[in-house]
């Protein structure tokens, strides 16, 4: 096992140990795509200052308390050391960087897998030293995101990173692209971003998808109702001939437009596997022609109006609302 010493503090108090997964070589034995990879552990030493954790950190602060384990250790030696098995080197190593003031050693830019692995830290042991770092890089990582096309999992991992790191219009920007891309539930494994997020999330999407089903809805049943919908005006006694003959050719194309975008029939809540943006772009895709003049009846949906209620989601908003969540589900507790 190697070994890597990062010093935080010369003059530390306190060496924590973490590691991390070392993927190498396949077997040699053993040859071709199914070979399986020889993993090993990589250790980090991390001289560190107590008193500065203490500071920066409740989480830490509590930890280091005679009443725990950690505490007990720490008062019992000259230079303690300690397990951390469960933390991200590299992030826990950020964090470390900005707890004892090392802004020198932080980089640039990150990726956003050590970005998002940098929250789980920061949520972990509530600190918020790394904040105008993090805030920094999400605006050069966001600029470069292929917000578009990226799956689904970065999205979320970007609603953590946001949550976490508190940036109100991040978060209402991205929680806006999630509204419009995502085609289910979003599922946040392991990650600190509160189920209330993912449920404002997936009310809106079919909210939104129910708006445009329905206009297609109403659209249909006034097209296939007693009353003609047609309003051209010839003059001729064959005028109810000619707008019968006009919804039914509308009817027509609404009914194989929408079926050539495969939403006919029309889709139900909770519309899995629909996106809000698949499905306006879908119906815009469909032709609905109609035979007579500009009078005729022309199919219409909302898709505008829906669009401007599709904003976002409000941080300040659902942090308050998890406080509230929290705070009586605490009271529960000590009641029970």
């Amino acid at each position: 096992m190697s070994v890597t010493n990062i010093i935080f503090d010369p003059e530390g108090d306190l060496l924590l140990r973490l590691l991390e997964p070392k993927t190498g070589s396949a077997v040699e034995d053993k040859v071709g795509p199914s070979a399986p990879e020889a993993t090993s552990m990589e250790e980090f030493h991390m001289l560190v200052s107590s008193k500065h954790l203490k500071l920066a950190s409740p989480v830490f602060r509590a930890m280091f308390q005679p009443g725990f384990l950690e505490g007990q250790i720490l008062q019992s030696q000259a230079r303690a050391q300690i397990d951390m098995p469960d933390d991200d080197p590299e992030a826990f190593g950020l964090l470390m960087n900005a707890i004892h003031g090392l802004s020198s050693k932080m980089p640039i830019t990150v990726n956003l897998k050590t970005l998002t692995a940098l929250a789980l830290v920061v949520d972990k042991y509530q600190s918020e030293a790394t904040f105008p770092y993090a805030q920094r890089w999400c605006l050069v990582l966001g600029d470069a995101f292929d917000w578009k096309n990226a799956p689904m999992s970065g999205i979320v991992s970007w609603l953590c990173i946001c949550w976490v790191f508190k940036m109100p219009q991040s978060f209402k920007m991205v929680s806006r692209v999630a509204e419009r891309r995502s085609s289910s539930r979003l599922k946040a494994v392991d990650l600190p971003l509160p189920e209330i997020v993912l449920d404002r999330i997936e009310a809106k999407r079919q909210s939104a998808i129910d708006e445009i089903i329905q206009d297609l809805n109403l659209n249909y049943t006034k097209l296939s109702s007693k009353v003609l919908q047609c309003r051209h005006n010839p003059g001729a006694p064959t005028i109810r001939e000619i707008k019968f003959a006009c919804d039914s050719k509308v009817l027509g194309t609404l009914i194989k437009g929408l079926a050539t975008q495969d939403l006919w029939p029309l889709p139900k809540a909770p519309y899995e596997g629909l996106s809000f943006d698949t499905v306006v772009t879908r119906v815009r895709d469909a032709k609905f022609n109609a035979p007579c003049t500009e009078k005729h009846f022309t199919p219409s949906f909302k898709a505008n109006k829906v669009e401007k209620d599709m904003d976002g989601l409000d941080l300040d908003t659902l942090m308050s609302v998890e406080k509230t969540s929290k705070t009586l589900q605490q009271l529960n507790l000590s009641k029970s």
